[in-house]
């Protein structure tokens, strides 16, 4: 079915309205529910100008935007859970003339069930099976129990409220290649947990570049053994396509990301995971206005690895435009804001997004010692609601210091690893290198300042703060240290953030500490701080040396046990780069090492691929 709509927008006296748009699905209506299909939209306009799509999935309760106004033209859509009516609507829009035109086209979502029994359907990832079942009562829950034919590890999705009126239809990840499962559907109410039929599922095979992961170290009794996934972001880093590998602690793959399988995809994250096993991602592509494709993406995927929605830094930009913060990334330019998203994303409590994008700012001589004419690259907080829209904003040249310039006087350039794409310059002073970013438990922000040896805490409030900043944690900054270490701090740090026991863990990659003690063997190390925020004092209670020296990315967490993991992320011996996930136990004893050949940017250590971890 193809429908067209002749857009009617107002555009600027002397453009003739003309952009038209239509709209056809790759498969007709209707379709079982979860399966995959592109919607490919053609325009044609009779004036000048880049053409940008929004993709949006309209039902009779909300409309959904799944992909903000971008370049590409098309959209899978295979991530709806529910049979029944839905509509496809895409807006085109000519950047140039804002004139916008609308197709729409009905899609109905039919059950899987057949004959009132449930059904297992294998999805494209080989690892990944869709099981779908019969309504249940209102104010039940359901969920899926799988396990191996032998009868363990057992695991389970997370529990979603049941609907008398549609079947349900779960994704079922996190089981090993090549083994068949038994996949029970379970209803729980009032406590009373009922399971329905056992349904076998086989999976399939890993694909022929799946990384080897090697146990140096096997789990063992004091090792955290309830959280025993292990989720690396393996990522490109200009050497090789990676993606993000779930294993167990054995090393055995049990799920992956095929997407970012691209050597397209060089800069791709995957940030963070979410309850119910959602993925929040960086990507690589086209936005709205711009040909820059370094993380110009910010995408929230299903383990199915279906997008559920995504938008872009064009958009960012063109919104924070309206908010006082306008933008001018070309050459001859002095203030680009939101050039690209980097290194974090993560979910609030009330469902709404916080994310870091780069902004530059062109700077007179002297500024930062500058000889002449300089770029500086800072960082900016945007906060999104539900359909990515932006609602909140944080710009770090606003709220700090701009002559404290990076402690080791850290530079981007064409092609930089670890740098953002510039725009004003053809190179800049990679002042903050803001990395990690958490919600803590008053409502307020702790960002992590990798160049400033930093952590610090900006006046949030849920939104309706200063934006200030309350307080500087590390070398030099507003908190007393009490150790007899030459250098207890922090530095070059990766994903600071406090755990539900109150403590701050953080990743200690040590890059400051190493350069200023040369010849000697420095490694980095896995630490946690009792924070005492009204007397300003900071005491540690782990200080962990990892064994190697990862001079880049990095992670920390809080396990289940009281235990800790961290992940040395980018370590060359001179025999390659590989990446260690590291656990510790309190005291400090590390008792488990998990190592791959490959450059990993975060690690997490998770129950399952539903739970995500706690901070």
């Amino acid at each position: 079915m193809k429908l067209t709509f002749v857009g009617l927008a107002l555009a600027p006296a002397q453009v003739m309205a003309s952009l038209v748009v239509q709209l056809a699905p790759s498969l007709p209506s209707p379709q079982p529910v979860g399966t995959p299909v592109r919607w490919v939209a053609t325009a044609s306009d009779g004036n000048p100008g880049v053409i940008s799509y929004r993709f949006s999935v309209v039902t009779s309760a909300k409309t959904r935007i799944v992909r903000d106004f971008a370049q590409a033209s098309s959209f899978t859509w295979g991530s709806a859970s529910v049979e029944g009516p839905y509509t496809i609507t895409v807006t085109a829009r000519n950047n140039a003339t804002q004139e916008t035109a609308q197709a729409s086209v009905p899609m109905t979502l039919s059950s899987r069930v057949l004959a009132g029994m449930p059904v297992v359907t294998p999805a494209a990832n080989p690892l990944v099976a869709l099981v779908s079942t019969p309504p249940c009562p209102d104010g039940s829950q359901y969920r899926v129990m799988f396990r191996p034919s032998s009868g363990t590890p057992v695991s389970y999705t997370d529990w979603r409220a049941c609907n008398s009126h549609v079947g349900t239809n779960t994704y079922v990840a996190g089981m090993r290649a090549r083994m068949t499962y038994q996949l029970t559907p379970q209803v729980g109410t009032a406590g009373v947990v009922v399971d329905g039929p056992t349904l076998p599922f086989t999976t399939g095979a890993l694909p022929a570049d799946m990384p080897v992961f090697t146990v140096l170290q096997p789990a063992g009794a004091q090792s955290s053994l309830n959280d025993r996934i292990v989720l690396f972001d393996l990522v490109n880093f200009g050497i090789v396509a990676k993606y993000p590998v779930a294993t167990d602690l054995q090393g055995h793959p049990l799920w992956y990301y095929a997407a970012f399988d691209d050597p397209g995809q060089i800069a791709a994250l995957l940030t963070r995971t979410e309850p119910g096993g959602a993925m929040l991602a960086l990507a690589d592509g086209p936005n709205s206005n711009s040909n820059a494709k370094t993380t110009q993406i910010l995408r929230e995927f299903d383990v199915a690895g279906n997008t559920v929605r995504e938008t872009n830094a064009s958009r960012l930009q063109e919104q924070l435009a309206a908010f006082g913060e306008p933008s001018d990334c070309r050459a001859g330019g002095t203030n680009c804001v939101f050039g690209n998203f980097h290194h974090e994303i993560i979910r609030l409590p009330n469902g709404h997004t916080l994310a870091l994008g780069d902004v530059e700012r062109m700077f007179p001589a002297g500024t930062q010692a500058a000889t002449g004419t300089i770029d500086i690259v800072g960082t900016v907080i945007v906060e999104l609601d539900e359909n990515f829209q932006l609602v909140w904003y944080w710009n770090a040249f606003d709220h700090l210091d701009i002559e404290r310039a990076a402690l080791l006087h850290e530079t981007c350039s064409p092609g930089s690893i670890g740098c953002p794409p510039l725009f004003l310059a053809s190179s800049g002073n990679d002042w903050l290198h803001a990395n990690s970013l958490q919600l803590t438990a008053d409502g307020n922000l702790l960002l992590s300042l990798r160049h400033q040896d930093w952590v610090i805490k900006i006046d949030y409030r849920n939104g309706a703060g200063t934006g200030q900043v309350l307080w500087r944690l590390g070398h030099d900054g507003d908190f007393t240290l009490e150790a007899a270490d030459p250098w207890p701090w922090f530095s070059h740090q990766h994903d600071a953030a406090f755990e539900a026991d109150g403590n701050l863990t953080v990743f200690d990659n040590g890059n400051t500490r190493v350069a200023q003690n040369p010849g000697l063997v420095e490694n980095s190390r896995g630490q946690a701080y009792v924070i005492d925020e009204a007397n300003r004092t900071a005491r540690k209670v782990l200080d962990v040396d990892l064994g190697v020296y990862s001079a880049a990315l990095g992670s920390a967490q809080r396990l289940s046990n009281g235990n800790y993991h961290f992940l040395a992320g980018f370590n060359n011996t001179g025999q390659g780069l590989f990446s260690q996930a590291i656990e510790a136990t309190p005291a400090g004893t590390v008792v488990y090492r998990l190592q791959t050949p490959y450059v990993s940017y975060r690690s997490f250590r998770q129950i399952n691929l539903y739970v995500a971890p706690a901070n």
